[in-house]
């Protein structure tokens, strides 16, 4: 059987609690510096623009959340967080990830990724980020990546 998911805009208590539960130990890694995995995402969530839910349709539970957050003009720092039910949509989620991507070819993209978080390193690149950018700006455990605009 196939496995069936739907991505949807924005996100739910319910959402936030499922993934909290069931998220990845490599993502656990970009809430290290807050005590609380939930104070972490809230936070995260409220200083974001736009939110996605992927949801898998066949069991109801979270694949991922992401979003951006809108940083100044041309530039849009986007972020994602995902749990164990990834490992069933790989493939689906990358070219989800990559429509994301080019529907915003006019942006700089921009973020900062854990540094010992080696799948995401792998994604990103794969989506044509550059990982390990310099920066100006030092966030602990942490580098930058960057997609610059098609001009």
């Amino acid at each position: 059987m196939a496995n069936n998911y739907n991505i949807i805009e924005g996100v739910t208590p319910g959402h936030i609690k499922d993934l909290i539960e069931n998220m990845t130990d490599e993502d656990r890694l970009e809430l290290e510096t807050w005590d609380d995995d939930e104070v972490a995402v809230l936070e995260c969530l409220s200083c974001t623009d736009t939110i996605y839910t992927a949801i898998n349709t066949d069991n109801g539970k979270v694949i991922l959340i992401f979003g951006e957050v809108d940083v100044r003009p041309g530039e849009v720092a986007p972020w994602m967080l995902t749990t164990n039910e990834l490992e069933k949509f790989p493939l689906e989620m990358l070219r989800e990830s990559k429509k994301y991507i080019d529907s915003n070819s006019d942006v700089k993209l921009w973020g900062f990724v854990h540094q010992d978080a080696k799948r995401a390193h792998r994604y990103l690149k794969h989506l044509g980020f550059t990982v390990g950018v310099e920066s100006d700006v030092q966030v602990r455990n942490k580098i930058k990546f960057e997609r610059l605009p098609n001009v």
